[in-house]
């Protein structure tokens, strides 16, 4: 489960009950509150509105031991910089998978668009760019 924040009782109930969890985080005291939980795998979000790839860098410099999925503002124009980052493992964008085009049955444009995401992946973890 991905959070869009850090929420104690939500990270709790899910580690008691082996969930996996992925909670939001925005600060260094996120990422602290985080870590005393054992986690090292978190959504930064909202990653563009938090001042995107050079807050993610200058929030994970003293972290290096946590990698992010950066959520919120992702879209095809940014992924592939967002990706070349050795702490992000993942990347999360609503662009593939608008809902006017869910809600209008455009599944051959989303197939097109997941297309182009995996083939952008691909490109850049190829080139040595991210993890």
């Amino acid at each position: 489960m991905a959070t869009p924040g850090f929420d104690t009782a939500v990270v709790d109930y899910c580690q008691e009950n082996e969930l996996p969890i992925t909670p939001g985080v925005m600060t260094p005291t996120d990422i602290n509150q985080a870590l005393t939980k054992g986690l090292k795998l978190l959504k930064f979000f909202p990653a563009e509105a938090a001042g995107g790839i050079k807050t993610l860098r200058a929030i994970a410099a003293p972290y290096v031991c946590v990698n992010f999925i950066p959520t919120g503002g992702i879209n095809v124009n940014n992924f592939a910089e967002y990706l070349s980052l050795p702490m992000v493992h993942a990347c999360g964008g609503s662009w593939i998978a608008k809902k006017e085009l869910i809600s209008s049955g455009q599944f051959e444009t989303i197939s097109q668009l997941a297309r182009e995401a995996i083939s952008l992946v691909a490109s850049v973890r190829n080139s040595g760019g991210g993890q």
